[in-house]
């Protein structure tokens, strides 16, 4: 009987090391699972966090009508020319335009002469509503644009330099050559030759004004030309209109204007030397 009673107290205790042992298992699994999920839980939300304060640049736009990132835009501006004018705009279209403020500065260099260096305290700089702007920066959450103009430059090539400087950084170049007064007139006769009724004389200008154009005789003016309407034209023989003549045209700037001319004989023929132009004085 003893016997019988300590084999069951041993099966009892075996028992009981099982379930203490499965106990401990189970303890432990629930352990390792709180721990696993505690640190996913963890890890996402430090990952959140992390997501969460990455935020994406603010949209930034900055362009112009003539400068660009390339920097290979080139202009070249007609005989006279003193104003080099462009825009700058922080917009793509009317849906998309800057989130933030756009501080940018702007230069002008010489190529032809190297000692010319402006920069916008040289310049007027207007905003789309025509207002003097005093400070280079273009307002964001809006259209914002700047019209900026460099006056009384001489004739020479120019390189033009728009940086943005704040918050990001961009910049827009082109070059600009302001070509060269010339006050000189061109006239080209073009005489077809003998047996042709008419000759056409065209007359360029650089500048605009009042220009004195005079015929040799045998040739008139055609005055069924628009040309002449409401010009006076005097004849060197009054009453002859054959007699050769001059007439004062107004001319616009950069202007090229072509005249008719009648023979007075179709076997006559003529040339640039017969034809005279010059500003009136």
């Amino acid at each position: 009987m003893e016997g019988k009673r300590r084999g069951r107290d041993r099966k009892s205790r075996q028992r009981r090391n099982i379930r203490i042992a499965a106990v401990s298992a189970v303890l432990t699994l629930a352990l390792v699972l709180t721990w696993m999920l505690g640190g996913n839980l963890y890890a996402k939300y430090v990952r959140s966090q992390t997501e969460y304060g990455e935020t994406d640049p603010a949209a930034f736009y900055f362009y112009s009508n003539l400068l660009t990132e390339s920097g290979t835009a080139s202009y070249i501006y007609p005989e006279g020319t003193e104003d080099i004018s462009f825009t700058l705009y922080n917009y793509e279209d009317e849906l998309r335009s800057s989130e933030c403020d756009i501080t940018y500065e702007v230069t002008l260099t010489g190529v032809t002469d190297p000692t010319v260096s402006l920069n916008l305290s040289d310049a007027n700089v207007i905003d789309g509503n025509g207002t003097v702007v005093s400070t280079a920066i273009l307002t964001g959450n809006q259209q914002s644009i700047h019209t900026i103009t460099f006056s009384g430059l001489a004739e020479g090539t120019y390189i033009i330099t728009a940086k943005a400087t704040s918050p990001y950084i961009a910049e827009l170049t082109a070059e600009f050559t302001l070509r060269e007064t010339s006050d000189d007139i061109d006239v080209i006769v073009v005489d077809n030759g003998s047996g042709y009724a008419n000759v056409k004389v065209t007359v360029t200008v650089n500048q605009g004004g009042d220009v004195i154009i005079t015929w040799p005789s045998g040739v008139v003016p055609d005055t069924t030309d628009f040309i002449f309407n409401g010009v006076s034209i005097t004849y060197n023989t009054p009453g002859d209109t054959f007699s050769g003549g001059s007439a004062e045209i107004e001319f616009k700037d950069n202007a090229s204007y072509t005249f008719n001319f009648l023979k007075q004989y179709t076997t006559s023929i003529y040339s640039n030397s017969d034809f005279e132009a010059e500003y009136s004085t």
